[in-house]
C-alpha cells in the first residue's frame, strides 16, 4: 500500500529521505550551535533580550553559513536522489516519485535512448551551478563569518 498508491509513495520517499539525511544535518547544526560563544548569549540576556531575540539576533546569524551549506547539500542531494527513488519505487506509480536522475536513467539506459538520457541528466547542471553560485556568493559577501 505504501509504495503503490501515488500519494503514499511520494510521502514514503520524502519520509525515507528525511530519515536518511537527518543525522548529518543534526550533527552539522549541533556543531554550529556549539560554536556560538556563550558570552554573546549572556551579553544579550544582560541587555534584556528574551530567548527568541537571542535565537534570532545571536544564534541564527552565527549559523547562517552552516545553514546555507546544508541547504546547498540538500538541494544537490534532492536532484541526485536516484538511488533512494530507484530502490523504493523506481519512479513510482504513475511517475509521481520520479526525479531527474531516474528519468535520465529510464530514457538513457532502460529505453536505450542515450542522447536523450544525457540531455536530461545535463539539465541538472545549470540549475545546480546557479544555486551553488548564489549560495556561495552570499556566504563570501558576508565575509565567511562563522
Amino acid at each position: 500500500m505504501w509504495l503503490v498508491e501515488p500519494d503514499w509513495a511520494r510521502f514514503s520517499v520524502i519520509w525515507v529521505s528525511v530519515w536518511f539525511s537527518a543525522p548529518f544535518f543534526m550533527v552539522m547544526y549541533l556543531a554550529a550551535l556549539k560554536s556560538v560563544p556563550e558570552e554573546l548569549h549572556a551579553a544579550a540576556s544582560i541587555d534584556g533580550a528574551n530567548w527568541w531575540q537571542r535565537l534570532r539576533y545571536v544564534t541564527f546569524p552565527l549559523m547562517r553559513n552552516i545553514i546555507a551549506i546544508t541547504m546547498l547539500f540538500n538541494l544537490i542531494g534532492s536532484f541526485a536522489g536516484f538511488t533512494l527513488v530507484s530502490v523504493l519505487t523506481n519512479g513510482g506509480p504513475l511517475g509521481t516519485t520520479s526525479v531527474l536522475g531516474t528519468a535520465a536513467f529510464g530514457l538513457g539506459i532502460a529505453v536505450g535512448h542515450l542522447p536523450m538520457g544525457a540531455a536530461v541528466s545535463l539539465f541538472m547542471v545549470p540549475i545546480l551551478a546557479t544555486a551553488a553560485a548564489l549560495i556561495l556568493r552570499r556566504i563570501a559577501k558576508r565575509g565567511g563569518d562563522a
